[in-house]
């Protein structure tokens, strides 16, 4: 009993693997046949400019230079000769896919940076590394499942910088490049740059506007040259310390692995230039005298007294055509059902049927 259960279950588990290699190989089967992509592949600038890409779905792929081949190798990661590095899928934009990759967001920028951080070449931009160093191939796929015929070439392919559906020594190598990464302690350089270039925005940003409201405020004598000179000092340097912890911010959660993309940084922007509009603006209304805010609201109250007045004028226009509008759908009402009875009588002719119709009626 024991020896044919375990003959059962050994049979079994051969029908299951049988099953399951029949099955990816007809999955295999169903998908569309792929080109060889290098021989697609151009220059990145190109493809970027490229009007066939700006939408649509397909695949595409990374190929690297001998230069950056070297770089790879020698960061420890195997490349072929053709120099596949990298392969994807977009479903709506290969422009949009492009960008992403070029600010650093994607899966294949942060790879990148580990191997460039690990090869010393940290200060090179991932976008300039790519544009300079790479070429792209894509095939246009309309009607085919992107995701599955991106999984099958990163399995066949197993190009090195591609980390889903792959488990080998390049995936186990750049995984620990990643970590590496992550792990790597901020030098002080690279912390005074990012603090320094979130100061100079915050000056940048706030400058104009307090040199309005100092103006303002020393044209209706409420400030002294000097004071207004010292408050807008005061003012600007608030604004360089609030820009620098900002970026200082933003750099660590970036280095923590937060991605930095559209979706995160869209919603703040909007949320917070929203805020330092309406309160720049509280600020200059503050700064204006009495004679200059009177007029002004004296303005507003004029406009809107004379928008409203068109509007009613309009509004009353409309009433009125309502009005004879429902004057005429009550005649109608009224003399429908006479003119059917006449017609259909032949008593007279039915003045809105026509000569043609009364004869046709008779």
């Amino acid at each position: 009993m024991k020896h044919t259960l375990m003959r059962l279950l050994a049979a079994a588990a051969v029908v299951c693997g049988l099953a399951s290699q029949a099955w990816a190989q007809a999955a295999t089967a169903a998908l569309p046949a792929i080109p060889d992509l290098a021989p697609l592949s151009v220059p990145i600038d190109s493809a970027a400019t490229h009007r066939s890409w700006a939408s649509g779905r397909g695949i595409y792929a990374f190929f690297a230079s001998d230069r950056a081949r070297a770089v790879l190798r020698s960061a420890g990661l195997s490349v072929g000769d053709d120099g596949l590095v990298y392969i994807g899928q977009t479903r709506n934009s290969f422009s949009q896919r492009l960008s992403s990759h070029f600010n650093g967001t994607s899966n294949l920028g942060t790879s990148l940076r580990s191997v460039l951080g690990h090869v010393g070449w940290k200060a090179t931009p991932v976008s300039r590394f790519i544009r300079s160093h790479f070429r792209v191939a894509m095939v246009p796929l309309d009607g085919a499942d992107v995701a599955a015929v991106e999984a099958n070439l990163i399995r066949t392919k197993t190009p090195p910088l591609n980390l889903a559906g792959v488990s080998n020594a390049n995936s186990t190598r750049l995984e620990h490049l990643r970590r590496s990464l992550a792990t790597r302690p901020i030098t002080s350089t690279s912390i005074l740059s990012t603090v320094a270039k979130g100061a100079a925005l915050g000056v940048l940003v706030e400058l104009p506007v307090t040199a309005a409201v100092e103006y303002l405020h020393v044209r209706n004598g409420s400030k002294t040259l000097e004071q207004a000179a010292l408050d807008g000092a005061r003012t600007v340097g608030t604004a360089a310390v609030v820009g620098a912890v900002a970026a200082a911010a933003f750099s660590a959660a970036a280095a923590a692995g937060v991605p930095m993309s559209a979706p995160v940084l869209l919603p703040v922007a909007v949320v917070g230039g929203g805020f330092y509009v309406w309160v720049s603006a509280d600020r200059i209304w503050d700064a204006l005298d009495e004679d200059t805010r009177a007029a002004v609201e004296a303005r507003f109250a004029a406009a809107a007294g004379e928008l409203g007045r068109r509007i009613d004028v309009q509004g009353r226009e409309l009433d009125l055509q309502i009005g004879h509008l429902r004057e005429q759908i009550g005649q109608l009402r009224e003399g429908l059902p006479e003119g059917l009875r006449e017609a259909l009588t032949g008593s007279r002719m039915v003045p809105w049927l026509g000569a043609a119709g009364a004869s046709g009626v008779r």
